[in-house]
Formats: C-alpha cells, sequence, structure tokens
C-alpha cells in the first residue's frame, strides 16, 4: 500500500484516466436509472381513448414482467460497458506508466555514458 501511494504521489498523473472514466461511469449510472423509470412508467401506462394515460389495464404483475425484460438487457449492457471503460483505463494508465518509466531510463541511461 507504501508502494501504491508512494508512485501515485510521484507520477498523478497516472490517477487522470480512472478520474475520468469515474465520471463518465457515474454520468451513465444516472442515465440507466432515468432509462429505467422511463421504461417502468412507459409499460405500467397506456393512452385511453380519449388520449388520457391511466394504468395499464393488464395485471400488474405482467407490466412489471414487461419492464423488467425490457431493464435487464440494459442494465447488463450498462455494467458491461462499465468494466470495458475500466479495462481501458487500465490498460491506458499502464501506457502512461510505461512512457515515463522508459523515459527514466533513458534519461538515466544518457547522464550515466
Amino acid at each position: 500500500m507504501r508502494k501504491t501511494i508512494e508512485l501515485i504521489r510521484k507520477r498523478p498523473i497516472l490517477l487522470l484516466p480512472l478520474l475520468c472514466v469515474d465520471q463518465v461511469v457515474t454520468c451513465l449510472e444516472s442515465l440507466r436509472h432515468l432509462a429505467n423509470r422511463k421504461i417502468m412508467f412507459w409499460t405500467m401506462m397506456t393512452r385511453s381513448v380519449t388520449g388520457a394515460i391511466v394504468p395499464t389495464p393488464d395485471a400488474y404483475t405482467w407490466a412489471r414482467y414487461r419492464a423488467l425484460v425490457l431493464i435487464g438487457p440494459l442494465n447488463w449492457a450498462s455494467y458491461f460497458i462499465h468494466i470495458l471503460l475500466f479495462v481501458g483505463a487500465f490498460v491506458i494508465r499502464l501506457a502512461l506508466f510505461a512512457m515515463q518509466s522508459n523515459a527514466n531510463h533513458s534519461i538515466g541511461v544518457a547522464l550515466s555514458q
């Protein structure tokens, strides 16, 4: 743990990809939550002949089942995108670390000659 803190203290740029991805994931989570609420409302309500929005005449459990069938894949796709974003952030972080390590190593080699 101390080595990690020391590394981050020396190279704060390594946190940038993770902080950016964390902000993007937070925004995606709020959009997913909003979409889930809209889908629930859409499946539980219908328009009457007069144009008013009224509760679905179907059984309440059937309307919930339809909503869950739509929301389930949306949630899993969202989780998959989160994982891909964090993996991408870690790959970028590794590349940044490798670039900084190579730069430090080449400077050390140049100074020793």
